[in-house]
């Protein structure tokens, strides 16, 4: 992924928690771009762990 996408992915995930934010309602809409970009960065950082159990954690091995 190149920076550029990682940008575009950082500032879609943002705008995903703005509209949580929004609908929701319980927030002053001086708070909510700061809230969503926090949140947007928590998303990216869950999206970038390595699973550690299960099926996807898994690693092919190579043969030798």
């Amino acid at each position: 992924m190149t920076e550029e996408d990682a940008m575009i992915m950082r500032d879609f995930c943002a705008f995903l928690a703005m509209q949580g934010y929004l609908a929701n309602g319980d927030y002053h809409p001086e708070e909510i771009p700061e809230r969503a970009y926090e949140m947007a960065d928590s998303m990216i950082e869950a999206r970038n762990k390595k699973p550690t159990v299960g099926l996807p954690a898994i690693q092919k091995r190579r043969r030798k």
